[in-house]
């Protein structure tokens, strides 16, 4: 009786764990993605010219 009792809750926890992990990596994924997106940032700006010419330009056109 003990058993079948824990059963619909060991289901329940699971699926929390489940919920839980899903959400852990898409949050990981996003930190991952976001981080690579700032370093490409970063290499394009050391890549390129200084930012005052980069104004100069935008403001003349």
């Amino acid at each position: 009786m003990v058993m079948a009792g824990d059963n619909p809750n060991h289901h329940q926890f699971n699926r929390k764990i489940l919920w839980w992990s899903l959400v852990g990596i898409a949050i990981l994924v996003g930190i991952c993605w976001y981080s690579i997106l700032l370093i490409n940032q970063k290499v394009e700006l050391l890549s390129a010219p200084p930012p005052s010419s980069e104004v100069m330009v935008t403001v003349s056109s």
